[in-house]
């Protein structure tokens, strides 16, 4: 029997994208999904759209929090984690989209590959040419990482340095792995690094298709970050998230590594303490 696939998505206000993300799913040629939308206390049309969805299709399950709350990313992952019945999870950002053999050609690999835990893939950037140059920057170190190690391996090393899994939206993982974690990311806003450095210690395998449509624009989550906030979450993620990753079994200390940490713990407590002294909201 073919593997049962969980999508995740948690939604808010995305009223404009929340449509073409379930469009996506439902146009997989893989069959065998459950689709959880966890719908973060909007306060626009999402939840009429996602409610028109699942009325007319069981597999299309919508949750949210007591009371019709906002809860945050975190507690909106945890929630849909929590009610996952499949062999893996999918993870679907509410303002992107997938092609339409993205589960199949993961799952046509996993199977074939039982030493892998969990699978990612290249994407293909949508939204205004101007966010998108920004962001090509990043995904351009992404794409030379995985083209230089394009084979089932850790990633606990480069994990430490950046991020080399850009979105929630091109992952798949083993559901027993996801729900091992800890979710007590000091800095929401990174809550996906945070888990892949726990997990980094697992075999992990790059699809070097682009299998996901990931939408940059300025108001998404991580943009509307507080400033003041963000460089004093910063500080602590970096501080603890060190501690998370050289707890895994396989870690190897790399002293490279260990020194980019501190430069990164110094940098973001010292940008911070120049923005509290002159409330400058530009420094980035």
């Amino acid at each position: 029997m073919k593997p049962l696939v969980s999508i995740i998505t948690t939604s808010y206000n995305y009223e404009k994208y929340i449509k073409q993300t379930i469009e996506s799913v439902l146009n997989q040629t893989y069959e065998n999904w459950e689709y959880i939308i966890i719908d973060d206390g909007s306060k626009d049309n999402s939840i009429n759209i996602i409610k028109e969805y699942s009325n007319t299709n069981k597999k299309i399950k919508l949750f949210t929090h007591p009371n019709h709350e906002n809860k945050g990313i975190i507690e909106s992952l945890k929630l849909g984690i929590n009610n996952a019945k499949g062999d893996y999870i999918v993870f679907l950002e509410s303002d992107d989209y997938l092609s339409n053999n993205y589960i199949q050609k993961k799952i046509d690999y996993l199977l074939n590959n039982k030493d892998i835990k969990i699978i990612t893939n290249n994407l293909e950037l949508i939204g205004s040419l101007e966010d998108i140059i920004q962001k090509s920057k990043y995904l351009k170190l992404v794409e030379n990482y995985w083209k230089k190690h394009n084979y089932p391996h850790q990633i606990n090393n480069i994990i430490t340095i950046f991020n080399c899994i850009p979105t929630f939206s091109c992952v798949m993982i083993k559901t027993d792995i996801i729900k091992k974690c800890n979710f007590n990311s000091p800095k929401k806003a990174w809550i996906d690094w945070w888990l892949w450095g726990q997990v980094a210690y697992e075999s992990v395998y790059c699809i070097p298709e682009q299998l996901t449509y990931y939408r940059i624009h300025s108001d998404s989550y991580i943009n509307n970050d507080n400033l003041k906030r963000k460089y004093t979450e910063a500080y602590n993620f970096f501080k603890d998230f060190y501690k998370i990753v050289t707890k895994q079994k396989s870690f190897k200390y790399n002293i490279y590594s260990r020194l980019k940490q501190v430069i990164r713990i110094l940098k973001y407590s010292f940008l911070y303490k120049i923005n509290h002294k002159n409330n400058h909201s530009n420094i980035i």
